[in-house]
């Protein structure tokens, strides 16, 4: 057989087997195999498509999926490489495609399609065969196949120019069928291929310059068009099958450009009310409306007159179709909706009033959907028409105009953006403009409730409505130049209006925009002039302006509105423009920069100044009068604002102090007070606000007008029927008179001046007030009675009092006020217990107590309790509606943040008042009067009392300690110091970090005031507080190690600082603190008792005893573990002192001894004289005895035997005690290795569960019971905590944690866990203690010859790991080690055996002992590779040692045993496990660094051997292993000889780098077969035997590499082995009939990933 026809051999056999492949169950499998086909046919298409033919032809049964994916890989062959395919392989493919297309007469589309596209594809250069093909199959008079007329009609839209000459013919062919069809399919199939041809005729008429045959007319084909057109638009029009009609209108719409003139004339009428019809059929209206378009483009045109007849039906159809809402997830509706509006605008170019009057008679249609309808239709047309639309604009506009009291929402929104397009285009101006604008205005404002509940879903609506008209709004003031001169008067009137308030800020906003431009215009046009009449003076715009600003954050207005003045300035007053260019800046500034953390009354003060600024730059009284009857006229504008009223109230008072006309004066002051009876508390205030600011200028004027309501409207009776019914309005009405009236006294009394105010007060307001808090119902009225006798105080202040006026109802007003101190009970809120008037009842207090003369003793007294009984216990209240799972101690942990803060600033007042109190006299005896009341609460259960009250503590503390003042009649001691430092230590380890800070700064003043009294510099008070104020911060953690440092440092300070006098008063108070009710509280003060002992205990001899029982007392009550230690440390320090004492005082309690004494003796009791002998016994015990016994049963389960783990165990308790480190060192050797072999003994064995029961009689000596707490006993755990003891005792703590590794210790385990933990505890072990190696080996010696297995395991792992570490420094011993070794390896046991050459192994560490041991341990390593034991684990560790051993040994050592170790390790490549795999494949790297020495060919044809198997395993499953193939391949490639291949190996496989294995493969197999072409036959004989590998991954690789060495260098795509061979006679060598077969049966692999890559590398093979 000669070459070529061998190669065509193989090509059909490998594409025949694709084709069968093709079958796969899998569908990436399948994916492939067509792939793979595809790539064969880029160089063989005919050969594919023929191959597939016959495949075909021989198989006519083929399951579907197989026939489907060949007829689809054929389809995509034939649409690539249709330029390729022989003539006769086309023929070939038509004949086939029209069989197979045309076998069945059923319509099966999966199948059918593919051949269908087969023949478009080929008809796109071979047009005339497929037609010719196709028409046999279409002869006259028989009908055809679906597929046919279906095939026609798609190659009529891919191949234009080569359809149309064939187009009459075949319409000749078609035509006379066409009337006797019944077939719907075929009707739809026809109508399908008539419309495509249409389309192939208009589009080959419209490129008529580039057509092959330009003399081509319309007319040519107009008969048969005609023909087709009657039978599609009279007949098949009608069918009720909805696909059938939509692909009928699809043809119709593309023939009717087609027919003659006269024929489109005739058949409108017909045709058009057709269409109108099918729209009440359940048919898609797209394709009706797409044709209906067509037509009606087509016949307005050539004759409008055959429409009109049809218009009026036509138009009320089409407006029927319009959406309401298109939905453009449905493109369908969308594009219908469009299609509707564009037969719109087609109808309009010829019939413009007809479509105007039905718009407008559909605006006014009461049918919601019609109006919205009607807008869409008539912004499309302003849109796209505008010039044609353009002389009916005013009657849209009119009918625009009724629209604007539209109801609907969705009505508004689309009435919006047809208002937006009149805007757009100019055609807003004048009333339209100012009506259309004042709607958009209107619905930026939010709708009330009682509107958004008309509507379903109105909410949204209407929110979503007001945000585009805002957006709207701003827009068209920005971007509509020409509806500027519209907008700026409406927006101006708009401004003005009340109803449009809330909208104020969006209005500000385009005026902003529109000033700007007009700063220096004010030319309107002439419309615009007269909507501006109604808003000429620049007073109603600047009070408007002014009242706005009342609340700035609304709606973000204030910006809006103060830029606006800014810009509006000239149009107010021209000297006002540099004032206002100052100042409006700083007002916007204040907003942005306060927004967040907003002050109502600091911005009213900056507006109220502004004002005040402005009245006096402008300096007219006319003018400032004239701006305040404006702003009375615009009160009624805010009869629903009462912020925006009060603004204005308060406006017109600074207006009032700017002038001197009495008359107007008292006018606004009536308009102002007239308001009383329907304020509200707010309103109430601003109109008190108003009036305090007329009684700076007017004080006689306000307060006769006061007086004068408080007569008549306070007397003034009711209205009742009969005296019997009650007029409730007349009771309410009196009450905001009452509260107003309050107010304003209160303001009055703050504003106005001292010299005229003050000789008033007392005797008529003063009185009158305090008789209307005791008479109050309502708490606001309370509280403005409070508020107003606050201001009251506070105008009768010494340093505001210059007459002196001395208040005599001072202490009645007092008591009166501290009766306020009560909750206020409300259902609402979230907590049900209200405060509102504590501050303010505090601050009022605070006012009153500052007014002479001072306060006596007992007055004092009683104000403090009882406003520490009120304020604390409504702290508790408080707490009680904390959040349970809240942590406590902190104020700010409420559930209200609010009301948290409101707390704080109560105890902000109340310690404002007790400071006042000490002010008053700043003695030892008011501070001792005042802890005395406030020591009960710093020990409450209640965390926010504690709080509270170290708050006020440390505010008192600080107030005496900076006031304090040294005379001789002063006292000279300060005695409270002991007692109170005792009581606040606790304290500052309180739950509450906020306790803990203000505890420590009130030990810091107690230490500074304890130094002043004992006449320490103040220095020294700077030292105190420096070294108390660095650990304050230290105090805020939750780490009780960092806190009982920090508490260490505190106590050191105090006992530093504080006086000996009071040691002892200061040792009682904390002995209290031990029982605090907090653990952490008790807890410091232990920590600060035993600072206090240690340090000051020398001194306390004569009070020892007191100490001690009073320690045991309160240790009994003691629940806190840490204090309980705490408490016991403070006997253990004072017993340093006085040991004498302290044991007598022990031995003098009760027997039998409370837990408390115990732990007392176990402190004390600390002696180590029996410790010695205690461990000789022990050792000799362990040695002597068994560690345990094995039962001969199945299980062969061990148990621990009783004595030496009795012993063990022991051990761990003695060695927890430090004084054991002595004798830990002393023993260390024998202590160490008893308890090494007893942790390796104990690993894995059961606890004794039976122990001997003690008994007098001898009989009964030997009786054994069970031990039930044993059996949660676990030997080896008890072994590994006796050894953590010991080593720990040692000062070993490094080979303590080596432990740590030893976790697998219950019954039943294996010794890997301790034998992994083995090396780390041996490293340390040398780096502690290399002294004790020596006597440690000689110690171990006895059990290397032990009957128990466990203990020679421990003995050779401890020896294996010695050696690398040269047995810890000690060269002396490793002869002796290795040689320990060597006789091991004979152990029956396989652990001690691979333990050993492990330990053998490491002899490559050490330099110096290299030579000497190197051939032992060489032979023992090559042992060690024919040592196969079930895990393997013996060969793995010899080569991992062999490796080692490699690295270091002289040449002549590896010269006679290089090739043999090779074949030795070669089996281990295919090993399951990828450890061997890794050793393997690493060990043969290292023996390829030493070349091939004496035996190179030998060597080298190992390198060749098993050069494939390095390849294939670069893509192993592992990566250690895929590591280690990388490193034997960069270490053998050169011993190939070929540099190309060595350099790539080198420069690509780096253990870091990332390797992409196709492509490396692919371009190391082309050097490959370059540079070794005479071992290529070799390799892939040698990769043939690897697809019978375990992996999938390796037989995969296996076939591509095979067919990547076959693959052509010439081809552009990844490949195989074969061409890329260049000496053919080496292609020859290699069996291609058995590489194809095996390839072949590989494909029948069970691994999908195998299938596809043998279904790639055939197409590759294909490629030779």
């Amino acid at each position: 057989m000669t070459d070529s026809r061998a190669k065509d051999f193989h090509i059909q056999v490998i594409v025949g087997t694709l084709i069968e492949a093709a079958a796969d169950r899998d569908h990436a499998v399948r994916e492939v195999v067509i792939t793979s086909l595809r790539r064969i046919a880029q160089k063989h298409a005919s050969v594919v498509l023929k191959d597939m033919v016959a495949y075909r032809m021989r198989n006519p049964k083929l399951t579907a999926s197989h026939l489907i994916a060949l007829l689809q890989a054929m389809e995509q062959i034939c649409k690539e490489r249709f330029q390729d395919i022989d003539d006769d392989v086309v023929h070939q493919l038509i004949e086939f495609s029209v069989e197979e297309m045309t076998q069945t007469a059923d319509y099966l589309p999966d199948q059918q399609l593919p051949t269908s596209g087969i023949l478009v594809a080929l008809g796109q250069a071979h047009c005339i065969e497929v037609m010719e093909g196709l028409l046999r199959q279409f002869q006259p008079g028989v009908y055809p196949h679906y597929t046919i007329l279906h095939t026609m009609g798609a190659l009529a839209s891919a191949n234009v120019f080569g359809i149309v000459p064939f187009v009459k013919a075949t319409l000749g062919t078609m035509l006379p069928m066409v009337g006797l069809l019944r077939n719907d399919a075929m009707k739809q199939v026809f109508s399908y291929t008539l419309g495509r041809f249409c389309d192939a005729v208009s589009e080959y008429l419209a490129n008529i310059d580039h057509a092959p045959d330009p003399t081509v007319k319309k007319e040519a084909f107009s008969s048969e068009i005609n023909i087709a057109y009657d039978v599609l638009a009279n007949t098949w029009i009608h069918i009720r099958e909805p696909k059938v009609c939509e692909t009928v209108l699809q043809a119709i719409g593309l023939m009717f450009p087609l027919l003659p003139s006269e024929k489109v004339t005739e058949q409108v009428p017909r045709l058009v009310p057709v269409l109108l019809g099918l729209y009440r059929r359940s048919v898609d209206p797209y394709p009706i409306t797409q044709c209906l378009s067509a037509v009606l483009d087509v016949a307005l045109s050539l004759n409008k007159s055959t429409v009109e007849p049809l218009l009026d039906n036509l138009q009320n159809i089409m407006f029927d179709l319009v959406c309401t809402s298109p939905d453009y997830a449905q493109p369908e509706t969308a594009k219908n909706h469009y299609e509707v509006l564009r037969c719109f605008n087609c109808i309009a170019g010829h019939f413009l009033d007809r479509v105007i009057e039905l718009l407008i008679q559909q605006l006014k249609n009461n049918n919601d959907r019609e109006r919205i309808k009607a807008l869409f239709v008539v912004t499309h047309l302003v849109n796209s028409s505008e010039n044609l639309i353009h002389p009916r604009i005013a009657n849209l506009l009119t009918a625009l105009r009724n629209m604007l009291g539209e109801h609907n929402v969705k009505v508004k929104k689309v009435l919006l953006k047809a208002i937006v397009a009149f805007a757009s285009h100019g055609y807003l101006d004048g009333t339209e403009g100012k009506e259309c604008v004042e709607f958009i205005v209107k619905h930026c404002c939010p709708h009330p409730a009682s509107v958004v509940g008309k509507d379903l879903n109105n909410s949204s609506l209407l929110e979503e409505l007001q945000g585009t008209c805002a957006n709207t709004l701003y827009l068209l003031a920005t971007t509509v130049p020409h509806i500027e001169n519209t907008l700026w008067p409406v927006l101006l009137h708009c401004l003005l209006a009340s109803q449009y308030t809330p909208a104020c800020s969006h209005i500000a906003r385009c005026l902003v925009y529109l000033a700007t431009k007009r700063k220096d215009q004010l030319n309107f046009t002439e419309s615009s002039a007269k909507l501006i009449q109604e808003v000429i003076g620049p007073h109603v715009i600047l009070g408007r302006c002014l009242a706005l600003l009342g609340c700035p954050l609304k709606s973000g207005r204030g910006i809006y509105i103060l830029q606006f003045l800014r810009n509006y300035v000239l149009n107010v007053s021209r000297h006002l423009k540099p004032l206002w260019e100052k100042k409006i800046p700083e007002l916007v500034c204040h907003i942005d920069r306060c927004k967040d953390n907003w002050d109502e009354r600091v911005w009213e003060d900056h507006l109220l100044q502004f004002l005040s600024e402005t009245l006096t730059e402008v300096d007219e009284e006319k003018w400032s009068v004239g701006l305040g009857v404006k702003l009375m006229e615009q009160s009624s504008l805010y009869q629903s604002y009462p912020e925006e009223r009060g603004m204005l109230f308060k406006c017109l008072a600074v207006i009032v102090c700017h002038t001197t006309d009495t008359q107007f004066i008292s006018q606004q002051l009536d308009v102002i007070l007239s308001s009383m009876r329907q304020n509200s508390t707010n309103e109430s205030k601003a109109c008190a606000r108003a009036v305090g600011i007329c009684a700076r200028s007017h004080l006689e004027l306000v307060l006769l007008k006061l007086e004068k309501m408080r007569k008549e409207e306070l007397i003034r009776k009711s209205s009742r029927l009969l005296n019997f019914m009650k007029d409730v309005k007349h009771e309410v009405e009196v009450e905001r008179v009452r509260l107003t009236l309050l107010l304003c006294y209160g303001e009055v009394a703050l504003q106005a001046s001292d010299t005229q105010l003050l000789p008033q007060l007392e005797q008529g307001v003063a009185q009158w007030v305090l008789q209307q808090m005791q008479t109050a119902k309502d708490a606001s009225v309370r509280e403005a009675s409070l508020r107003t006798l606050g201001n009251i105080a506070e105008a009768l202040h010494p340093n505001r009092n210059t007459l002196h006026v001395i208040l005599q109802s001072r202490n009645e007003m007092l008591s009166q006020t501290l009766s306020q101190l009560h909750p206020q009970y409300s259902n609402t809120g979230p907590i049900n217990r209200r405060l509102e008037l504590y501050p303010i009842v505090l601050h009022v207090a605070t006012a009153l107590i500052k007014l002479p003369p001072s306060l006596t003793a007992a007055e004092r007294v009683s104000v403090l309790k009882t406003c520490f009984d009120r304020v604390y216990t409504a702290v508790a209240l408080m707490e009680e509606d904390i959040n349970p799972n809240e942590s406590p101690g902190d104020i700010n942990n409420s559930v209200d943040v609010g009301w948290a803060d409101h707390m704080n600033l109560i105890l902000d007042c109340l310690g404002s008042l007790v400071q006042e109190l000490l002010l008053d006299s700043v003695s030892p005896a008011t501070l001792d009067d005042i802890f005395t009341l406030l020591e009960p609460w710093l020990i409450k259960k209640s965390s926010q009392q504690r709080a509270a009250s170290i708050n006020t503590l440390h505010s008192v503390l600080q107030c005496y300690l900076d006031n304090v003042n040294f005379s001789y009649e002063a006292p000279s001691k300060f005695s409270q110091s002991g007692l109170i430092l005792g009581r606040v230590v606790p304290r500052c380890t309180d739950p509450g970090m906020a306790v803990r800070q203000e505890a420590v700064i009130c030990v810091q003043l107690v230490l500074c005031l304890a130094a002043l009294y004992e006449g320490c510099v103040a220095d020294h008070d700077n030292d105190c507080a420096n070294d108390l104020s660095q650990i304050r911060d230290k105090f805020l953690t939750e780490d009780p190690n960092e806190l009982f440092r920090v508490t260490n440092e505190l106590a050191k300070i105090i006992c530093a600082r504080l006086p000996h006098i009071q040691l002892i008063h200061f040792l009682d108070s904390l002995l209290d603190g031990l029982l605090d009710v907090e653990p952490c509280s008790s807890s410091g003060a232990s920590v600060v008792l035993n600072i206090l002992i240690k340090s000051k205990g020398g001194e306390l001899y004569h009070q020892v005893n007191d100490i001690l029982c009073n320690i045991l007392e309160r240790l009994v009550n003691i629940q806190c573990v840490q204090t309980r230690m705490g408490s016991v440390r403070a006997i253990h320090a004072l017993a340093n002192h006085h040991p004498k004492a302290v044991v007598t005082g022990l031995l003098k309690q009760p027997l039998p001894y409370d837990v408390s004494v115990v732990e007392c003796w176990t402190v004390l009791a600390q002696d180590p004289v029996l410790s010695a002998d205690i461990i000789e016994q022990f050792l000799q015990l362990v040695n002597n005895t068994a560690p345990y016994s094995e039962q001969t049963d199945e299980n062969k389960l061990r148990i621990a035997a009783l004595q030496p783990l009795a012993a063990i165990s022991e051990m761990h308790e003695m060695f927890q005690l430090a004084t054991m480190h002595d004798i830990a060192v002393k023993k260390f050797p024998e202590l160490f290795s008893v308890l090494l072999i007893a942790l390796g003994c104990y690993v894995g064995t059961s606890p004794p569960i039976y122990t001997p029961q003690n008994t007098k009689s001898k009989k009964d000596k030997s009786i054994f019971v069970p031990n039930r707490n044993a059996y949660r006993l676990i030997p080896a755990r008890v072994a590994v905590e006796a050894f953590k003891s010991f080593l720990l005792c040692s000062k070993c703590e490094n080979v303590a944690e080596a432990l740590l590794q030893c976790t697998r210790m219950d019954a039943g385990n294996s010794l890997s866990s301790f034998i992994h933990m083995v090396p780390a505890l041996t490293r340390a072990l040398c780096s502690r203690m290399p002294q004790s190696m020596l006597r440690l080996v000689t110690c171990l010696n006895q059990y290397g010859a032990s009957t128990f297995e466990s203990q020679r395991i421990v003995v050779a792992a401890f020896y294996a790991e010695l050696v690398p570490l040269n047995a810890g420094g000690q060269a002396v011993l490793l002869g002796s080690i290795v040689s320990n070794l060597l006789s091991f390896l004979n152990d029956p046991s396989p652990i001690v055996r691979r333990l050993c050459l492990k330990g053998l192994s490491s002899v490559s560490h050490l330099a110096q002992e290299q030579n000497q041991h190197c051939q032992p341990v060489l032979s023992a390593l090559i042992q060690g590779l024919d040592d196969h034991d079930n895990s393997n684990n013996i060969p793995l560790e010899a080569m991992k040692g062999f490796s080692q051993m490699l690295q270091v040994v002289d040449v002549e050592h590896v010269q006679g045993v290089q090739v043999s170790v090779a074949l030795r390790i070669k089996p281990f490549f295919e090993n399951e496990n990828p450890d061997v795999r890794e050793a393997a494949f690493q060990m043969f790297g290292d023996l390829a660094k030493y070349g091939g020495m004496n035996s190179k060919t030998a060597f080298q044809e190992q390198v060749t051997g098993n050069l494939v198997c390095l390849l294939l395993h670069l893509d192993d499953s592992s990566k250690t292993v895929v590591k280690a193939c990388k490193y034997a391949l960069r270490q053998s490639s050169p011993l190939l000889g070929a540099e190309r291949i060595n350099k790539m190996m080198q420069d690509h496989l780096k253990d870091a780098g990332s390797l992409h294995y196709p492509d490396f493969m692919a371009d190391l197999v082309k050097i490959i077969v370059e540079e070794l072409a005479e071992i290529t036959p070799t390799l892939v004989m040698n990769a043939l035997v690897y697809i019978k590998s375990s992996w999938p991954v390796i037989r995969g690789n296996a076939a591509m590499f095979i067919g990547k060495v076959l693959k052509p260098s010439t081809n552009l795509v990844t490949g195989h082995l074969y061409g890329n061979l260049p000496d053919f006679n080496n292609v020859n060598k290699v069996q291609l009939d058995t590489v194809c077969a095996r390839l072949i049966q590989l494909l029948q692999d069970d691994d999908k990933e195998v299938r596809a890559k043998v279904a790639k590398a055939l197409s590759y093979l294909v490629m030779v």
